[in-house]
């Protein structure tokens, strides 16, 4: 058995399906903010990174129309994948959700 060289990427499998929410976009998600209704009263929202100021805004506008659409009275907001960033942004988004 050899070392996998570093410049090699690797396919990983996981052990368990379904995938949990948080990693159903990946380890290093292509989303940063992923979001979708998983109840009739619950949203879940995947923040892990923060994309430019002009994608933020339509993201939380987009869910923000989902929230009052939906009107969900539980908010999810994951951040197991965020590896820390612009603390405005993240205000930005939940400081009207509450």
């Amino acid at each position: 058995m050899a070392a996998i060289p570093a410049h090699q990427s690797v396919d990983w499998q996981w052990a368990f399906r379904p995938l949990p929410l948080f990693l159903e976009n990946g380890m290093e998600p292509s989303t940063p903010i992923a979001h979708k209704s998983i109840r009739s009263d619950t949203y879940y929202i995947n923040f892990a990174g923060y994309p430019s100021w002009e994608d933020f805004e339509k993201i939380t506008t987009t869910i923000y129309d989902s929230l009052n659409h939906q009107k969900a009275r539980k908010i999810i907001i994951d951040m197991r994948l965020n590896g820390g960033g612009n603390f405005d942004k993240g205000l930005k988004l939940m400081l009207p959700l509450f």
